[in-house]
C-alpha cells in the first residue's frame, strides 16, 4: 500500500510535469492539494511562488517565498528568487538584501552575484556593482555570464578598456554570441578603433542577420566615417527588422538632411515623433530641418519642445 509520503511525492512530480508543460492551472491545483495535506511542503511552496512571479502576482510570490525561508533559512535559491520579486517591484533595497544573503549562503551562486551587480547598477552605484561582480569571479573566474555583465557595467561607466578585456574573456567561451560582438564593437568604436569595431559588427550580423541593434550600430559606424550609402542600407535593415526602432529613423533623417533631401528627412522625423514622442533629439532635429528651410517660427517651436522634453519623465 502506498504511504502518504509516496502519494504526495507522486503528486508533486505530476505537478512539476504540468508546470513544465505550461499547464499552470492543473499544476497550481495539484500544488494546493499537496499543501492542504502537508502545509510545509517546500517544493510545492517554492514552485507556487515561481508561478505567481511569472504571472505577475508579486505580493503572493513574496509571501510564499518568505514562508519558504522561514521553513528553510539556508535556502539560497529562495533568497535569490525573493530578491528577483522585490527587483520586479522596484524595491531595490530589499532585493539587494536578499541577493547578499543568497551569496552569503552560497559563495558559488553565479546568478545571485549577477543579480546583485545589476541591482546596484540600476540604482547608480557602479562601484558596488563592480565590487560584487568581481567577488563572483573569485569563485568562478571563467563564468561567461559574470564577465559579460561586468563588461556591460564597465561599458556603461565609460571604462571601455576594462569592458573590452572582459568581453574578450567571454569571446573565448562564446565566440558565436552576436550580442557580445555588437557590445564589444561599441567599446572599440568609442576608443576610435573603427576597423576592429567594423569586424565585430560584421561578425554580429553574420551570426544574427535579424539583429536590429547590430544593423543600427553598423549603420552608426558607417555614418560616423562618412559612408552614408552603407549607413542608410543598415539603418533601413534595422527598421525592416524592427519598425518601431526610433533611433535609425532619427539618424536616417540626419543623413538625408545633410544630403539636401529634406522631404525624406521630414518623413523619417515625423515617424520618429510617433515612435518616441518624449525624445528631445527628434524635436531638435526637426528644429534644425525647419531652420534650413528658413521657417524660423516652426524651427523655434520645435527647439522649445526639445527643451521641454528634457524635463518630461
Amino acid at each position: 500500500m502506498m504511504s502518504i509520503h509516496e502519494s504526495i511525492e507522486g503528486k508533486f512530480v505530476a505537478a512539476v510535469v504540468c508546470q513544465r508543460a505550461g499547464n499552470l492551472r492543473d499544476a497550481i491545483s495539484i500544488y494546493r492539494e499537496i499543501l492542504s495535506a502537508e502545509p510545509n511542503h517546500e517544493g510545492s511552496i517554492g514552485n507556487l511562488a515561481i508561478v505567481a512571479k511569472e504571472q505577475g502576482n508579486y505580493d503572493q510570490a513574496a509571501k510564499l517565498l518568505q514562508k519558504l525561508i522561514q521553513l528553510n533559512p539556508k535556502d539560497s535559491n529562495a533568497h535569490n528568487t525573493l530578491g528577483n520579486v522585490y527587483h520586479e517591484q522596484g524595491n531595490m533595497k530589499n532585493a539587494i538584501r536578499c541577493y547578499k544573503k543568497a551569496v552569503e549562503l552560497n559563495c558559488d551562486f553565479t546568478s545571485a552575484y549577477i543579480n546583485l551587480g545589476v541591482a546596484y547598477q540600476n540604482i547608480g552605484n557602479t562601484r558596488q556593482s563592480i565590487f560584487h561582480l568581481q567577488n563572483g569571479l573569485k569563485s568562478n573566474a571563467e563564468s561567461a555570464d559574470i564577465n559579460f555583465c561586468l563588461a556591460n557595467v564597465y561599458s556603461q561607466s565609460a571604462d571601455y578598456e576594462s569592458a573590452i578585456s572582459h568581453y574578450y574573456k567571454v569571446l573565448q567561451i562564446q565566440p558565436h554570441n552576436s550580442k557580445l560582438h555588437s557590445n564589444l564593437a561599441l567599446c572599440l568604436k568609442a576608443l576610435h578603433k573603427n576597423d576592429l569595431a567594423l569586424d565585430h559588427l560584421k561578425k554580429a550580423i553574420d551570426l544574427d542577420p535579424y539583429s536590429a541593434n547590430a544593423h543600427y550600430n553598423l549603420g552608426s559606424l558607417h555614418q560616423e566615417v562618412g559612408y552614408y550609402r552603407k549607413a542608410v542600407e543598415h539603418y533601413k535593415s534595422a527598421i525592416k527588422i524592427d519598425p518601431n526602432f526610433a533611433q535609425p529613423h532619427i539618424n536616417l533623417a540626419k543623413i538625408f538632411s545633410d544630403l539636401g533631401h529634406e522631404d525624406e528627412a521630414l518623413t523619417y522625423l515625423n515617424r520618429a515623433v510617433l515612435l518616441s514622442p518624449k525624445d528631445e533629439d527628434v524635436y531638435y532635429n526637426l528644429g534644425n530641418l525647419f531652420a534650413k528651410r528658413l521657417d524660423y517660427k516652426k524651427s523655434n517651436n520645435f527647439y522649445q519642445i526639445s527643451i521641454i522634453s528634457l524635463f518630461i519623465p
